[in-house]
């Protein structure tokens, strides 16, 4: 089952949700007032466009089409993501921006897993499903030390 059309579906919804993440990400970026914020979505944004293109290839290898979705204003994006990025919009709070943040790479992360677990992939394949789903988590941890950062200094003040 290393090359398959399931496989070949499942790598388009990684790609379409790394893709409308990725638009997400820049959207609010240029919409919040915190400057550290916007810097760090800008950065993850960047990690986002680099695993579209490996997805894009790994999709092509497997004798599939990549399929992008259509970009709509507002972004048409499931499991809550618009809920979620609407909450950072209307927020001045650094610490409950970055909580929410966490929110998406934790459902990204298990969405990565959910793929991984599901298939005998090639070594190859499940590699770099494997390599961009420890970046999502070395990301969580990021957000979480700078999280932790920001809410000492909320005391010390």
């Amino acid at each position: 089952m290393k090359n398959s059309p399931e496989i070949t579906a499942h790598l388009n919804k990684l790609l379409a949700l790394n893709f409308n993440t990725e638009k997400a990400f820049i959207n609010t970026s240029e919409a919040i007032e915190s400057e550290s914020v916007s810097k760090f979505l800008r950065l993850i944004s960047h990690d986002r466009s680099q695993f579209i293109k490996a997805l894009d290839a790994a999709i092509r290898t497997q004798n599939g089409i990549p399929e992008y979705p259509e970009v709509t204003s507002p972004l048409m994006i499931g499991y809550g993501l618009n809920e979620i990025l609407k909450n950072i919009k209307s927020s001045n709070d650094d610490v409950y921006i970055f909580s929410e943040i966490g929110k998406i790479q934790m459902m990204d992360i298990e969405r990565y897993q959910a793929v991984i677990n599901k298939f005998d992939l090639s070594e190859k394949l499940e590699s770099i499903l494997k390599s961009q789903k420890e970046k999502l988590v070395m990301t969580l941890y990021a957000i979480n030390v700078y999280k932790d950062s920001c809410s000492r200094n909320r005391v010390a003040v």
